[in-house]
């Protein structure tokens, strides 16, 4: 349970305004197709690695190990939009991605491998770089006119629960 001991982790790139606007444009379309619950702009993101719920104590250790990665410059391309089943009988997840540049994958390589030899628990499920659009929604498939963007280094982010869903916000200090 997340509580002052532990808190909800995960390492993320984050998204250039221009491009949160963007893809806020194409969520409220698809919402009014697909339905579900739209993720607010504030919480969209590209995730590279969900730690869940992480020992307060090792954010300083998280946050050193994120500045020790080797800088991986790269531009990302969304051109489509694609749906993951949940399990959820409430619907599925709608999302905007592409197919991930090499350089992505390196990073996202040595972020792992770093997490394992540090000894972080995380989902390493497989990796389709995506940024989530809507929850809880009906599927969607189609491509897009591409939407590029730089990519900076990846952040790590503190999931807070609130009574209107989830709030992600970057973590800057171990305090």
């Amino acid at each position: 349970m997340t509580g002052p001991e532990q808190q909800r982790l995960f390492v993320a790139l984050a998204l250039p305004q221009a491009l949160r606007d963007a893809l806020c444009g194409l969520r409220d379309r698809l919402h009014a197709q697909a339905g579900g619950r739209i993720v607010p702009a504030g919480n969209l993101h590209l995730t590279l690695a969900f730690l869940g719920d992480t020992p307060t104590a090792r954010i300083g250790e998280l946050l050193e190990l994120l500045a020790h990665l080797p800088r991986h410059d790269f531009v990302f391309c969304i051109d489509r939009v694609g749906s993951f089943k949940t399990g959820s009988p409430k619907g599925c997840i709608v999302w905007a991605g592409g197919e991930a540049p090499p350089a992505l994958l390196a990073l996202k390589d040595e972020l792992w491998a770093a997490l394992r030899a540090a000894g972080f628990a995380f989902d390493a499920k497989r990796f389709k770089p995506h940024v989530t659009l809507l929850r809880d929604a009906r599927p969607v498939t189609e491509t897009l006119a591409p939407l590029t963007w730089q990519a900076g280094p990846p952040r790590l982010y503190r999931s807070t629960p609130t009574p209107r869903g989830p709030r992600y916000e970057v973590v800057e200090s171990p305090a």
